[in-house]
């Protein structure tokens, strides 16, 4: 799974690139159908595994509860009769029979979950009847479980998750930020995107904006983009804070973060909040984060910014940064 883990599955189940969503980080293998009656506008799999590292602080927010949301294998999969969860040492097993039926097919099949709440670990597992028993589903579940080994710390794992943005953009952000806005192109060719906490780890899910990060992306030594990147910072940061305050904190960064003390004003509510800032003109990007201190520490603010500056890369063509034509 990446650097995040090792696990030993079996051979014939082809993988898919780990994916990192709210919940974790998953890893998806799957053994297809490739008979003429199983052609449609959805790929048919013999048997589906996925394996996810569920974030440590959803675990404990959701407890056994989080099987609901461990569902990717059981696509598709109609009428499953879920038995109790049986106790096998320190993690459970469900089992259930359903019915698969995506495009023209319709196959009974195994369901299996495990879930392992003190790892923090969940795996689920579909196959079609004709392929395996109910034994052999047990014993690949029991494998797969007992062989399950982390080889990377899970706190800096979730901490910097990679972004590819698109156009060559790559940068990393903690697992609880997401980007729900499209991109947006100043007209010097400066690039943004703005991020926030996501509603599955929002306490207040009117409260979105608790936790807010902005990047920039612009043309290296670019003097003009530069400056526009810095307003662009200004700008998006600025909601709920006093504008001054922001100016100051952030017209002043270099590549070193500066971090200042706000007030995040926002439905009547007041905030005491961080707002950490960067700009590195050398490798064009900037980022600022505003977090309420009841969240992160002050060192936990400008870290933020310093793992996502260091993440930053750029593999796409320097076009990208052309400003917009002007139009007669």
């Amino acid at each position: 799974m990446g650097d995040l883990a090792v696990v030993r599955v079996p051979g014939d189940l082809d993988p898919r690139s780990p994916e990192t969503t709210w919940l974790g980080t998953s890893l998806t293998l799957g053994r297809a159908i490739n008979s003429f009656s199983a052609m449609g506008s959805n790929t048919p799999y013999h048997a589906l595994l996925v394996v996810t590292q569920v974030e440590p602080r959803q675990m404990a927010r959701l407890g056994a509860d989080v099987v609901r949301h461990l569902y990717s294998a059981f696509e598709h999969v109609q009428d499953p009769a879920w038995e109790p969860p049986q106790a096998r040492g320190a993690w459970t097993l469900q089992m259930a029979e359903g019915r698969y039926t995506p495009n023209n097919l319709d196959e009974p099949s195994w369901l299996a979950r495990a879930l392992d709440q003190s790892r923090s670990l969940g795996v689920t597992y579909r196959v079609t009847q004709s392929k395996a028993t109910r034994e052999d589903v047990a014993s690949l579940m029991d494998s797969v479980m007992s062989s399950y080994r982390l080889t990377s710390d899970l706190a800096a794992h979730f901490a910097s998750v990679p972004r590819e943005l698109g156009a060559g953009i790559n940068i990393a952000f903690p697992i609880e930020l997401t980007d729900p806005f499209p991109w947006e192109k100043d007209s010097s060719g400066v690039w943004s995107m703005f991020f926030r906490r996501s509603r599955e780890w929002a306490a207040d899910t009117a409260m979105l904006e608790q936790t807010v990060a902005v990047a920039t992306f612009f043309r290296p030594g670019d003097a003009a983009q530069e400056q526009a990147a810095r307003d662009i910072l200004v700008r998006l940061a600025a909601a709920g804070i006093d504008e001054a305050t922001v100016s100051s904190a952030i017209r002043g960064a270099t590549t070193t973060v500066s971090v200042t003390e706000v007030e995040h004003r926002f439905d009547g509510r007041v905030e005491p909040s961080w707002l950490a800032a960067a700009v590195d003109p050398a490798t064009g990007v900037g980022v600022t984060h505003r977090v309420w201190e009841r969240d992160a520490d002050r060192d936990a603010a400008i870290a933020l910014v310093e793992g996502a500056m260091r993440s930053y890369r750029f593999s796409g063509d320097a076009g990208f940064f052309a400003p917009a034509r002007a139009v007669r």
